[in-house]
């Protein structure tokens, strides 16, 4: 028997290897990506943590290098550099 998260994985990937093959456009692809997070959403977090971590571990290694990109985030709404020190991220042109 196929997992939750493999489930929801597949059908992920299913959806967007559908819209890239030019099988649905994109408001199809959008709803149906919808409908699978409110599926996996519906299955409670711990499915949910496991959905996202795996989608996290399939990215390339230089987007979780450094910093990490899940914790940067939180990082930066706080004000914090990677050092732990305070900092200013008013000048930052991608905000």
């Amino acid at each position: 028997m196929i997992s939750p998260r493999a489930r929801f994985l597949a059908a992920l990937r299913e959806n967007a290897d559908a819209w890239h093959a030019a099988e649905i456009d994109y408001a199809t692809f959008t709803e149906c990506q919808q409908a699978v997070w409110s599926e996996i959403r519906d299955a409670g977090s711990a499915i949910e943590r496991e959905v996202l971590q795996a989608l996290r571990d399939q990215l390339p290694m230089s987007s979780r290098c450094g910093r990490g990109w899940s914790s940067g985030t939180a990082d930066r709404a706080a004000g914090v550099g990677s050092e732990g020190a305070e900092r200013d991220y008013s000048a930052d042109k991608n905000d």
